[in-house]
């Protein structure tokens, strides 16, 4: 070996040991990712995995929030029939063998104050109601600008009673409660206290057998909160069976002009039935139902029968 070809041999042996380290690093970069897929691929089984088994038991939940809708239909038929008026809740009650429990809430529509009556068939707006309205804001303390917002919000005007009142406002009827918070102006806390009390369905009637004390204030000027709470009073004793009842039981009422008509029993029921699991997960059905008729007076059986019928969904939204 002469001495170019010794001198040659240290320059080769750094690039062999470079290539040997470059070979080891892409292994190991070959390594960390085929680990990273794989730890990838198990985290993505597992994500679907947990969301198929959440959506079936989203759909059993469905399933058993609808059936509940169902029963609470056949509840409202069942207490008609037998002349009684209808405010029930019931606890969470076991599904069958199922690891869920549904309960149900059903409410007589009729209970509620009806804001789409603030604005007439015709497009104008309806002071008796307007009035009305007002009372009931002010028992509940919120501002009266609220009545003015609602009204513009359905009238097919673009006059702005309050402010931006008119601001891509509907210029119709309501459609459900939940649009009340879309209202320009109407705040959340404003709306949480506004939805107990209100409706969008029905003729704008007030059960007086059922109606709280801000629905009650609506009847008539003149009825307020003492008056309301000698309804509530005298129908726990016995419920109030036609207007000469209401009239002879609850002192003052009888002179007092009505802006609300009244009637004894509803026949439009809002049920709110929930469905929920060991897990947490849960599906909630609200729905309102027209079953039979409503009664001026519970002397006409006839008028509020449902006939066994488990009536027609006006409203239904699940969740």
């Amino acid at each position: 070996m002469t001495g170019s070809q010794l001198q040659q041999i240290p320059q080769i042996q750094p690039r062999q040991k470079g290539q040997q380290g470059m070979a080891l690093a892409v292994v190991l970069m070959v390594m960390a990712l085929l680990t990273a897929m794989v730890v990838e691929f198990a985290y993505s089984v597992q994500t679907k995995t947990d969301m198929l088994n959440n959506w079936h038991s989203l759909q059993r939940l469905s399933l058993a929030a609808n059936s509940g809708a169902s029963v609470a239909a056949k509840i409202i038929s069942y207490l008609r029939d037998n002349d009684n008026n209808v405010s029930v809740e019931l606890p969470p009650y076991k599904f069958f063998d199922l690891p869920l429990t549904v309960s149900l809430s059903i409410q007589d529509e009729y209970a509620r104050f009806n804001v789409n009556k603030l604005v007439q068939q015709k497009g104008t707006l309806n002071k008796d109601r307007y009035e009305a309205f007002l009372r009931m804001l002010e028992h509940l303390e919120l501002e009266a600008e609220v009545a003015d917002r609602i009204a513009d919000w359905i009238d097919p005007d673009e006059f702005a009673r309050a402010g931006d009142s008119e601001l891509n406002s509907r210029n119709s009827m309501l459609s459900n409660i939940e649009e009340v918070s879309q209202i320009p102006g109407i705040d959340p806390d404003t709306y949480a206290k506004l939805k107990p009390y209100i409706t969008v369905h029905g003729d704008g009637e007030i059960n007086v057998n059922l109606a709280s004390v801000p629905v009650l204030v609506t009847i008539a000027d003149g009825v307020g909160k003492d008056m309301a709470e000698l309804i509530i009073e005298s129908r726990q004793k016995e419920r109030f069976g036609n207007v000469s009842d209401l009239n002879s039981r609850v002192p003052g009422i009888a002179g007092l002009k009505k802006q609300v008509d009244i009637i004894y029993m509803g026949n439009m029921f809002r049920v709110v039935s929930t469905a929920r699991d060991t897990d947490g997960l849960k599906r909630i059905v609200e729905c309102v139902i027209k079953i039979g008729g409503k009664k001026s007076s519970l002397n006409k059986k006839s008028a509020g029968s449902s006939g066994g019928n488990t009536g027609v969904v006006v409203y239904w939204r699940e969740s």
